[in-house]
């Protein structure tokens, strides 16, 4: 993909449609180029100016052999973007605050009500969500919603997209019946959870009733 606007680039936005794959960006005038996309995040802010000490006038996209679905692509000029732009930072290791397991998306709104905004932004604490699954099974469209709605309520550390299926049970017998067709044990889930709490140290963390 090239651009050229003899204006000045200030930024590129992508919203990707699967897994992403680290890319490049070239600016034509130096030679340089800037891997990006290392991170995986599927809502992805380009600050070129950042990355070139100025705005460049002619730039290569280049995603290599990988594949890339691009769902959508804004391409700015130097200065203030729109705030539906989602500028993710890393999550951070060791130092959380409060850890909140989400089952699958919606959940982390649906069930446990204003704890996002109101430790996140009100109180200024460090907030982690991870979720269970990153619904690609059956509704990729969930993972931008879920993006799109922690943003909209403050939260600014990408989410965990955790790797396990999603799909509607009315038991826990159910459940595991699914996970075990799906390759997925019982003690797959503990360890899971289990790595995501010693990877962030939280003081507090937050996940489902039992019922």
């Amino acid at each position: 993909l090239t651009f050229h606007f003899y204006g000045g680039l200030g930024s590129l936005y992508f919203v990707f449609g699967s897994d992403v794959q680290p890319y490049t960006v070239t600016d034509h005038a130096t030679g340089i180029s800037v891997t990006c996309g290392e991170y995986g995040f599927l809502h992805d802010f380009v600050d070129l100016q950042q990355l070139f000490g100025t705005a460049p006038t002619s730039i290569t996209v280049d995603f290599g052999e990988n594949l890339a679905s691009i769902q959508e692509l804004y391409i700015y000029t130097p200065g203030e973007v729109p705030d539906f732009v989602q500028k993710w930072q890393l999550p951070i290791d060791n130092s959380t605050d409060l850890l909140l397991y989400s089952t699958h998306g919606d959940d982390e709104h649906l069930f446990f009500a204003g704890i996002l905004p109101y430790y996140a932004v009100e109180m200024g604490l460090q907030v982690q969500v991870v979720y269970l699954t990153n619904h690609w099974n059956n509704d990729p469209e969930r993972v931008h919603e879920m993006l799109n709605g922690l943003w909209a309520v403050g939260i600014r550390n990408y989410p965990v997209l955790g790797h396990f299926p999603d799909f509607y049970c009315t038991t826990k017998h159910d459940a595991f019946s699914h996970f075990t067709y799906w390759k997925h044990s019982r003690d797959n889930l503990i360890e899971w959870v289990t790595e995501q709490l010693r990877r962030f140290k939280p003081l507090v963390t937050v996940g489902h009733d039992v019922y």
